[in-house]
Protein backbone atom coordinates (compact mmCIF):
# COMPACT_ATOMS: atom_id res chain seq x y z
CA UNK A 1 0.00 0.00 0.00
CA UNK A 2 1.09 3.40 -1.04
CA UNK A 3 1.28 6.07 2.30
CA UNK A 4 0.29 9.36 1.21
CA UNK A 5 1.47 12.05 3.45
CA UNK A 6 -1.01 14.73 2.60
CA UNK A 7 -2.95 16.37 5.37
CA UNK A 8 -6.29 15.35 5.25
CA UNK A 9 -9.33 17.77 7.40
CA UNK A 10 -11.53 15.88 8.98
CA UNK A 11 -14.78 17.69 9.20
CA UNK A 12 -18.49 16.24 10.57
CA UNK A 13 -21.96 17.23 10.91
CA UNK A 14 -25.15 16.28 12.58
CA UNK A 15 -27.71 15.67 9.50
CA UNK A 16 -31.23 14.35 10.02
CA UNK A 17 -29.87 11.16 8.38
CA UNK A 18 -27.09 10.82 11.05
CA UNK A 19 -23.91 11.58 11.22
CA UNK A 20 -21.95 12.58 7.74
CA UNK A 21 -17.97 13.26 7.58
CA UNK A 22 -15.96 14.55 4.69
CA UNK A 23 -12.21 14.15 4.20
CA UNK A 24 -10.39 16.74 2.12
CA UNK A 25 -6.73 17.60 1.20
CA UNK A 26 -5.51 20.53 -0.27
CA UNK A 27 -6.96 19.02 -4.03
CA UNK A 28 -10.46 18.41 -3.32
CA UNK A 29 -12.43 16.19 -1.41
CA UNK A 30 -11.09 11.97 -1.17
CA UNK A 31 -13.86 11.02 0.79
CA UNK A 32 -17.24 11.44 2.43
CA UNK A 33 -19.55 9.05 4.14
CA UNK A 34 -22.63 8.93 6.16
CA UNK A 35 -24.61 6.74 9.03
CA UNK A 36 -20.70 5.52 9.83
CA UNK A 37 -18.75 5.92 12.72
CA UNK A 38 -15.67 8.83 13.23
CA UNK A 39 -13.40 5.81 13.66
CA UNK A 40 -15.22 3.60 10.91
CA UNK A 41 -14.44 6.62 8.56
CA UNK A 42 -10.84 6.85 9.59
CA UNK A 43 -9.71 3.44 9.73
CA UNK A 44 -11.20 3.59 5.56
CA UNK A 45 -9.09 6.26 5.17
CA UNK A 46 -6.07 4.89 6.75
CA UNK A 47 -6.23 1.67 4.59
CA UNK A 48 -6.17 4.07 1.51
CA UNK A 49 -2.75 4.81 2.51
CA UNK A 50 -3.74 8.23 4.46
CA UNK A 51 -1.70 8.92 7.29
CA UNK A 52 -1.92 12.22 8.74
CA UNK A 53 -5.82 13.03 9.29
CA UNK A 54 -6.49 15.82 11.70
CA UNK A 55 -10.07 16.86 12.92
CA UNK A 56 -11.52 20.36 11.50
CA UNK A 57 -11.14 22.21 15.03
CA UNK A 58 -7.41 21.19 14.80
CA UNK A 59 -6.59 22.23 11.20
CA UNK A 60 -4.94 25.22 10.07
CA UNK A 61 -6.13 27.56 7.53
CA UNK A 62 -5.52 27.30 3.92
CA UNK A 63 -6.82 24.83 1.37
CA UNK A 64 -7.79 21.73 2.86
CA UNK A 65 -9.29 22.72 5.61
CA UNK A 66 -12.31 25.35 3.54
CA UNK A 67 -12.71 22.41 1.14
CA UNK A 68 -13.43 20.14 4.04
CA UNK A 69 -15.91 23.05 5.48
CA UNK A 70 -17.81 23.76 2.10
CA UNK A 71 -17.88 20.52 1.21
CA UNK A 72 -19.57 19.60 4.58
CA UNK A 73 -21.66 22.73 4.43
CA UNK A 74 -23.02 21.73 0.79
CA UNK A 75 -23.73 18.05 2.00
CA UNK A 76 -25.50 19.47 4.99
CA UNK A 77 -27.61 21.37 2.77
CA UNK A 78 -28.74 18.82 0.23
CA UNK A 79 -30.00 16.61 3.03
CA UNK A 80 -31.84 19.60 4.22
CA UNK A 81 -33.73 19.78 1.29
CA UNK A 82 -31.56 22.19 -0.67
CA UNK A 83 -29.98 22.43 -4.43
CA UNK A 84 -25.83 23.25 -3.40
CA UNK A 85 -23.46 23.91 -6.18
CA UNK A 86 -21.55 20.28 -5.67
CA UNK A 87 -20.11 20.47 -9.14
CA UNK A 88 -17.94 23.83 -7.68
CA UNK A 89 -16.16 21.59 -4.71
CA UNK A 90 -13.21 19.63 -6.64
CA UNK A 91 -13.02 15.65 -5.90
CA UNK A 92 -9.78 14.54 -5.29
CA UNK A 93 -9.73 10.55 -6.61
CA UNK A 94 -5.58 10.35 -7.66
CA UNK A 95 -5.43 7.17 -4.83
CA UNK A 96 -7.89 5.24 -7.21
CA UNK A 97 -7.12 2.93 -10.07
CA UNK A 98 -8.04 3.90 -13.75
CA UNK A 99 -10.93 2.44 -13.47
CA UNK A 100 -12.57 3.57 -10.59
CA UNK A 101 -11.70 7.35 -11.70
CA UNK A 102 -13.38 6.72 -14.77
CA UNK A 103 -16.69 5.63 -13.56
CA UNK A 104 -16.59 8.16 -10.58
CA UNK A 105 -16.05 11.08 -13.20
CA UNK A 106 -18.74 9.53 -15.37
CA UNK A 107 -20.81 9.59 -12.37
CA UNK A 108 -20.36 13.24 -11.10
CA UNK A 109 -21.80 13.87 -14.74
CA UNK A 110 -25.84 12.44 -14.19
CA UNK A 111 -27.53 15.43 -13.36
CA UNK A 112 -29.35 15.17 -9.87
CA UNK A 113 -32.76 13.65 -10.30
CA UNK A 114 -31.81 11.68 -13.33
CA UNK A 115 -30.91 7.70 -13.49
CA UNK A 116 -28.32 6.29 -16.05
CA UNK A 117 -27.00 3.07 -16.46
Amino acid sequence: MTRIFTPLVLAMAETDWGPMHVAAGPAGVVGAGMLGTAGGFRADLERRGYVELVPLAAAAPGPARSLAERARDAMAELLDGGDPDLASIPIDIADRSAWDRLVLDGVRTIPRGTIAS
